[in-house]
């Protein structure tokens, strides 16, 4: 996976939050930055996948025919 480049212009306190962490944990902006998105990710990914079983207009399909049909 390429990287590519993020230009983001924050608020001076969550800047200085993000360096003070950084040099705190001995890493560099950039992987704080990138890790703490990915943990936001992967619990907005939790959230949204209970979020969709609580509604109800949205079908659960039974993982019997989730295999069925991807042919597993």
């Amino acid at each position: 996976m390429g990287r590519k480049r993020l230009v983001v212009s924050l608020e001076s306190e969550t800047l200085n939050h993000i360096e003070s962490v950084a040099k705190e944990l001995e890493m560099t902006r950039n992987a704080l930055v990138e890790d703490s998105l990915r943990y936001f990710f992967d619990h907005l990914d939790i959230y949204l996948a209970e979020k969709r079983l609580a509604d109800p207009g949205d079908a659960v399909i039974a993982g019997e025919k989730v295999w069925k049909r991807l042919g597993l």
